[in-house]
């Protein structure tokens, strides 16, 4: 399991789950948020920018936790949540419409025999992946939380 982010900024650092692994919110915060939120964060918004941020992330059971929305909520972190989001749409996220489908389709021209191999072509695909590309994913998706609207949150592949 791999966590990673994008932005109109740039990209996250990936976060690599070892498998095995139970991912709850404990694990979600300590490892995937506060990293994001002390790594990532003054990387992509430097405070000079002035740049106002939203965090989105989907309805996996440790981000939906009381848990992670306490710490969302004490570090002041505007966030879309649980109730805001379409939960079973997969169509809405930049990261599951596009995001990690285009890393999917770039490994699977390769064959990669080990984990390791795997996580070092998963990173070598990542730094790869052009802003140009993620800008042209993020502007997709008011036009495609649309069209989940007017398809009442059914999927909307076939529509686009």
């Amino acid at each position: 399991m791999v966590w990673g982010g994008v932005s109109s900024q740039g990209k996250t650092t990936l976060r690599f789950v070892t498998p095995g692994t139970k991912v709850n919110s404990n694990y979600y915060i300590n490892n995937v948020l506060k990293p994001f939120l002390t790594k990532d964060v003054p990387r992509l918004f430097r405070k000079g920018k002035k740049l106002k941020w939203i965090f989105h992330q989907d309805s996996a059971p440790s981000h939906t936790a009381k848990e992670t929305i306490k710490f969302l909520e004490q570090n002041k972190i505007h966030y879309i949540t649980p109730q805001e989001w379409m939960p079973a749409s997969p169509d809405a996220a930049p990261m599951d419409y596009s995001i990690w489908g285009h890393l999917k389709q770039q490994l699977n021209k390769t064959r990669i025999d080990s984990i390791e191999e795997l996580k070092k072509k998963i990173l070598y695909e990542w730094r790869k992946m052009s802003q140009t590309y993620i800008d042209k994913v993020l502007a997709s998706w008011p036009r495609r939380v649309l069209k989940i609207y007017q398809a009442r949150g059914s999927h909307i592949e076939h529509r686009l």
